[in-house]
């Protein structure tokens, strides 16, 4: 009422995957949703995303420019995820609960397990650029 408004026009934004969101959100309601900025989404989804995977994993091992990376570290983290695969698919939850230092029943439904795996073994701040950043691996691009 304060600015007599007729009709409000809603915009979604977003980057990377909420910029895929802000897409999808108007294409799929478009008498909602008057547009959409899609910043560096990757508009073509594939099933696992392997592209972002691939870049991902390449970016671990840039060593330069203070990130701390290398092809030991990527394999590292191939590896600790490879184990937990194994143990998952075992049903060995503990082992993972163990090595993990995780409340009992942290991994007792499949979509905690899903949440584990997919962010919760390590925090990778791949996105972040900060440029306050100091730690290791805070600017991997």
């Amino acid at each position: 009422a304060k600015y007599s408004l007729k009709r409000n026009l809603w915009v979604t934004w977003g980057g990377s995957y909420p910029g895929m969101l802000a897409g999808w959100s108007r294409l799929k309601h478009p008498e909602l949703i008057h547009a959409a900025v899609a910043s560096s989404a990757p508009v073509f989804a594939t099933f696992d995303m392997p592209q972002y995977c691939d870049h991902m994993s390449f970016a671990y091992t840039v060593s330069h420019s203070g990130v701390g990376g290398s092809e030991s570290c990527r394999d590292a983290i191939g590896t600790g995820h490879a184990w937990i695969q194994e143990r998952f698919q075992k049903g060995d939850f503990q082992s993972v609960v163990e090595k993990f230092g995780l409340q009992n029943d942290s991994l007792s439904s499949l979509d905690k397990r899903i949440a584990f795996a997919s962010t919760g073994v390590a925090n990778f701040p791949a996105q972040e650029n900060d440029p306050l950043c100091e730690e290791a691996a805070c600017n991997i691009a």
